[in-house]
């Protein structure tokens, strides 16, 4: 289960990190731009689970500063077998 009882429908692509540990993840779902969740990734690899298919943004990294990545457009799928590299 998401933030507030929903229900994970998809993913998006396994996030492989770089350049940063345990970085801050914020999802923005891109149609309505509400934030889905944030929450800090143990280690440099996290599988981001959403409550339904569709395009997401991403922000990685210490949110609101220059060690911050904006990743826009990121498809979640129920089946989704990609990898995002992301270096911050």
């Amino acid at each position: 289960l998401l933030n507030g009882g929903r229900r994970v429908g998809a993913y998006l692509p396994e996030l492989r990190i770089s350049g940063m540990r345990d970085p801050v993840l914020q999802v923005i779902d891109d149609f309505s731009q509400e934030v889905v969740y944030t929450l800090r990734v143990q280690g440099q690899r996290f599988r981001p689970p959403v409550p339904e298919e569709g395009k997401y943004t991403l922000r990685l990294g210490e949110l609101g500063t220059e060690r911050e990545v904006v990743v826009e457009g990121v498809r979640a799928t129920a089946d989704n077998d990609k990898e995002l590299i992301v270096d911050i």
